[in-house]
C-alpha cells in the first residue's frame, strides 16, 4: 500500500494518479471504478465537503464505473428532503447538487454494499487499514452484508440514500474536526 501512495503522488498529474487509484480499487475490491473526480481531490489535498453539499471524500462517489444507481445526486433533492436532511435546501445548494453528476445514489442492497466496499478501499489507501474513516465503513459494510435479508425489503433508492448520507455524515464531521485540530 505504502508503494501505491507513493506511486499516486509521484505519477506527475491528477489524470495518472486517477489511474494508480483506480488500479489499487480494482485489485481491491475486484469492481471497476471511475472516480478521476476523487482521485484529483487527493492528490490536490481536499477532504471536506464543500459548504453546499456532498462532495471531497464521500461515499456517493464511491461507485462502479457500470453500476446500477438509481440516479445521480444532482436528482436527488427529493430523496434529500424525504431522508429529512434540514427541510428545505436554499438555492446554493441546489444549485450545487445540480452540478453532481459524478455522484451516485446506489438503488439496491448489492449498490449500497459495493459503494461501502469501494470506500472502504478508498479510505484504506488514503488513511490505512486501522484509521477511523476505514473502521466506520467497514463495520457498516460488514452490517449490510449481514443483514442484506432485511435490506431486500428496504429496496429503494431513498432509503439507500439516507443509509449513505448518515455514514457520509459522520465521515464528514470526523475530517472537520481533524482539520480543526490544532494538536
Amino acid at each position: 500500500l505504502t508503494g501505491t501512495l507513493t506511486n499516486f503522488y509521484a505519477s506527475g498529474s491528477a489524470a495518472n494518479a486517477a489511474v494508480v487509484l483506480e488500479s489499487y480499487l480494482l485489485r481491491s475490491t475486484g469492481h471497476p471504478t471511475n472516480t478521476r473526480g476523487m482521485s484529483t481531490m487527493i492528490y490536490c489535498g481536499g477532504l471536506a465537503y464543500p459548504a453546499d453539499g456532498p462532495g471531497g471524500l464521500t461515499l456517493f462517489a464511491c461507485h462502479e464505473a457500470t453500476t446500477s444507481v438509481a440516479t445521480t445526486l444532482s436528482q436527488c433533492v427529493p430523496f434529500v428532503l424525504a431522508a429529512g436532511n434540514g427541510g428545505e435546501l436554499s438555492a446554493a445548494q441546489q444549485k450545487y447538487l445540480s452540478k453532481q453528476t459524478h455522484l451516485k445514489v446506489p438503488a439496491t442492497v448489492d449498490d449500497a454494499a459495493r459503494q461501502l466496499q469501494i470506500g472502504r478501499a478508498v479510505y484504506t489507501f488514503c488513511f490505512g487499514r486501522h484509521s477511523p474513516a476505514t473502521v466506520l465503513v467497514s463495520d457498516w459494510a460488514r452490517h449490510v452484508e449481514e443483514c442484506r435479508q432485511e435490506y431486500l425489503f428496504l429496496a429503494s433508492a431513498t432509503f439507500f440514500y439516507a443509509l449513505i448520507a448518515a455514514i457520509d455524515d459522520a465521515l464528514q464531521a470526523y475530517w472537520k474536526s481533524c482539520l480543526l485540530k490544532t494538536d
